[in-house]
């Protein structure tokens, strides 16, 4: 289990570094773009792609951040007042591989929860890690 450490702050944020969420948060298509792409989950880790200039007062908002979601490399845009204080520091980014047997056991409980997603009233409307509600 990743040990996580202190919370975004405008003083930490420097490219290359990254960050687990504690809350879910929105992801957006450019740093200025109403386009929803996206929806981030509560515990899924991001590393910033570019430094956030310092001399931008922390309580501005609508700012937004560029970040590549570890678990899948999905590129979008976060805005800074969700994250702040809602991401800690988290180490470098270890995907687990599964072998193809823990695959094969994983297909059971899949499929069942693809059954039990199929009977629900939900309309999609785009693909994202969070499944319907």
């Amino acid at each position: 289990m990743t040990r996580l450490g202190a919370p975004m702050t405008i003083e930490t944020m420097f490219a290359g570094t990254c960050w687990q969420l504690c809350t879910p948060v929105n992801g957006f298509a450019g740093p200025v773009s109403k386009e929803l792409i996206t929806q981030v989950s509560a515990g899924r880790s991001f590393e910033l792609l570019n430094d956030f200039p310092k001399h931008i007062h922390q309580k501005k908002f609508g700012l937004r951040l560029k970040v590549r979601l570890l678990e899948d490399g999905y590129k979008c845009w976060l805005e800074l007042s969700s994250v702040l204080s809602h991401a800690f520091k988290r180490g470098p980014w270890q995907p687990k591989l599964l072998k193809k047997d823990q695959i094969q056991d994983r297909i059971p409980d899949v499929l069942f929860w693809l059954k039990k997603a199929a009977k629900k009233d939900n309309k999609y409307l785009w693909g994202g890690t969070i499944g319907p509600h």
